[in-house]
């Protein structure tokens, strides 16, 4: 039986992230602010939709410089999360990164998978699923 989770209020304010997320204005740099905030809040909120004990992973941030948004990761065993802003197509917003990892010393990782933060919002159970899928892979190749 599968339960539906109530979808992270993180999750919607981090999908209502624009462009525009640096610190060369007051409003990119109240952007980046918040994606880092809501990020840590959203990640450690995925970690625990995935069964994931506080033990079993790391939430980490890279502020960057001024002119980008830098990462909020989320780094277990088996699967890698990266939230940063969209450098690719054209698209506006927060993209997600997400892969799976052999252990937490592993930041090279797997096969690179992208998705946007609205498609995650639009379809979290099968975002979340999808990686419990991925992470399963990985552990049962260990």
């Amino acid at each position: 039986m599968t339960t539906t989770r109530r979808k992270p209020a993180a999750l919607e304010a981090l999908a209502k992230i624009t462009a525009g997320i640096n610190a060369y204005s007051d409003a990119g740099s109240a952007r980046k602010r918040a994606l880092h905030a809501k990020g840590k809040v959203w990640l450690h909120k995925l970690a625990c939709d995935l069964g994931l004990d506080t033990s079993e992973y790391d939430v980490r941030n890279n502020l960057g410089g001024i002119a980008v948004s830098g990462e909020v990761t989320l780094h277990s065993d088996t699967l890698y999360v990266q939230l940063s802003e969209h450098c690719f197509g054209g698209r506006a917003g927060v993209s997600v990164l997400y892969r799976t990892c052999s252990g937490r010393k592993d930041y090279c990782g797997h096969q690179n998978n992208t998705t946007t933060m609205s498609a995650v919002a639009a379809d979290y159970e099968g975002f979340v699923a999808r990686l419990r899928r991925m992470a399963e892979t990985v552990g049962s190749a260990a």
